[in-house]
C-alpha cells in the first residue's frame, strides 16, 4: 500500500464506522443538552446544569432542571423552551450537517435558543454572528427537509 493511499484508507473506514444518520434530537443517551436545564437559557444568568432528580421528558428525550419552577415551566409549554435544530449545532446545520454543541455556547433568537459547537476546531458562534441572516435561512431549510425525509422522527 502506498503512502499517499493510507490517508484514504482510514477516511473510509472512519466513514464506515459513522451511524447512517444521526437521530434527529441530540441526546446522548437519552439525555438532552447534556444535561443542561433548557429553562436556564432564558433566564439571567444563562445556561445552568440541571438536576438528575428534576426531570421532564420531551419527543423522546430526558431534560433535566436545575429548579422544581424551572420544570414546571417547560412541562406546561415545552416547545417555548426546546433549543432549534434538535439542539445540534446551527452553525453546521445550516449545512445539513449533524454537529454536537458545547451546551455554554448559545445565543437566543426570536425567543429562541440556538447552540453551537465551540471546541479545538474554534466558535462556530463568532462565525454565525458574521453571516446569520444567510445561515439562518440555510440552516432552517436544511431543518424542515431532514425533518420531511425522516417523517418528523
Amino acid at each position: 500500500m502506498s503512502i499517499l493511499s493510507l490517508p484514504l484508507v482510514l477516511l473510509l473506514a472512519l466513514c464506515a464506522a459513522l451511524p447512517a444518520a444521526e437521530p434527529l434530537l441530540n441526546a446522548s443517551k437519552g439525555l438532552a443538552l447534556q444535561g443542561y436545564d433548557p429553562v436556564s437559557y432564558t433566564q439571567t444568568g444563562g445556561p445552568r446544569e440541571g438536576s438528575a432528580e428534576l426531570t421532564a421528558t420531551a419527543g423522546g428525550a430526558t431534560y433535566r432542571f436545575a429548579t422544581a419552577e424551572n420544570r414546571t415551566a417547560f412541562t406546561a409549554d415545552p416547545q417555548r423552551y426546546l433549543p432549534l435544530y434538535g439542539g445540534w449545532c446551527a452553525y453546521a446545520m445550516a449545512d445539513g450537517d449533524f454537529v454536537d454543541i458545547d451546551p455554554k455556547t448559545y445565543k437566543i433568537v426570536d425567543g429562541k435558543v440556538l447552540l453551537f459547537y465551540n471546541g479545538w476546531l474554534g466558535n462556530t458562534l463568532k462565525k454565525w454572528n458574521k453571516a446569520e441572516a444567510e445561515l439562518r435561512v440555510k440552516a432552517d431549510a436544511n431543518w424542515t427537509r431532514i425533518v420531511a425525509e425522516r417523517g418528523g422522527k
